[in-house]
């Protein structure tokens, strides 16, 4: 999960990988006018001295869901994103979230699961923001208190996704597009933030994809087609491309939404529970080559 950058948009120092935030957060910063704060700020559930907290799905299903404005909790704001995911998309999910105070433990658990892969340098993990499994989400909160709220639930609904993406293909990751697992991420997330008070996905997209044509007359913006493979997105995020790499795959994963439906997403991770072939699976759900598809696009912004 990366972090947002400061409003009005700019590039933050923070390093970011793995993302998930920003196309949604930069949007939302546009649109409301939020500003990252200076000072970090607890929210008063996060509790004192414990390095994490774990928050079981199960609990949070029997939480009210709360609006925008009274949103004060981490326990609050999980709940409402894990509603508007389940009842308004239709995502499956299970497992926990497992909140970590301290980046320190934060990086000590990544540092120790292999089940989180491909992960940048030890050296790096305290300055990411989250990364999730099929069952458990876990989110670096020193990244996010200096964020308002809208910035913290469009996280949590981000990272819902990846794991509904882990349930849908069967408890395993498999070989999806990476351009497609974080676009349709970050499309959930302005979908729950809409759902919640905030202004429409479809002008989140539109206000990205003007940003987008502003950037393609400024410099080279990154291809889908080299947005793929988990590798290949790293290897890019290191060469400082990760804001236009997340904003490019929120604007094709809308494209497809917007053509094909929601549901046709959740169709194209389902069929990885029997075929772990992309591009079979694409043409069966899209009615097109991914290569097809991924050129056409790259071609729109030049």
């Amino acid at each position: 999960m990366r972090m947002p950058p400061s409003c009005p948009r700019v590039r933050s120092p923070l390093k970011r990988w793995p993302g998930r935030l920003g196309a949604v957060v930069a949007a939302v910063c546009l649109a409301t006018g939020l500003q990252a704060k200076g000072a970090p700020r607890k929210p008063a559930d996060e509790g004192a001295g414990a390095s994490a907290r774990v928050m079981r799905l199960d609990d949070l299903r029997r939480v009210p869901r709360h609006r925008l404005p009274t949103i004060r909790t981490y326990r609050w704001a999980a709940a409402a994103a894990l509603s508007v995911v389940e009842r308004e998309l239709r995502l499956p999910l299970r497992g926990e979230i497992v909140l970590f105070s301290s980046a320190e433990a934060f990086r000590d658990e990544l540092a120790g699961d292999g089940r989180h892969a491909p992960l940048p340098p030890a050296s790096s993990l305290p300055t990411m923001v989250g990364v999730s499994t099929a069952d458990r989400i876990c989110l670096n909160l020193c990244r996010l208190h200096p964020h308002d709220w809208p910035v913290r639930i469009a996280a949590l609904a981000h990272e819902m996704a990846h794991v509904a993406q882990y349930q849908l293909a069967g408890g395993r990751r498999m070989g999806t597009e990476q351009w497609l697992r974080e676009g349709m991420a970050e499309w959930v997330g302005a979908r729950v933030l809409e759902v919640l008070g905030e202004e429409t996905v479809a002008s989140r997209v539109e206000a990205v994809r003007g940003h987008l044509r502003q950037a393609s007359c400024r410099s080279a913006l990154p291809r889908l087609s080299d947005l793929v493979s988990a590798d290949s997105w790293v290897q890019l995020v290191g060469e400082d491309l990760e804001d236009p790499m997340y904003d490019v795959s929120l604007v094709a994963a809308a494209e497809l939404i917007d053509r094909h439906g929601f549901g046709a997403l959740v169709d194209y991770f389902e069929r990885f529970a029997s075929l772990d072939d992309r591009r079979a699976n694409f043409r069966a759900v899209f009615g097109e080559d991914p290569r097809v598809f991924e050129e056409r696009f790259d071609r729109s912004w030049r």
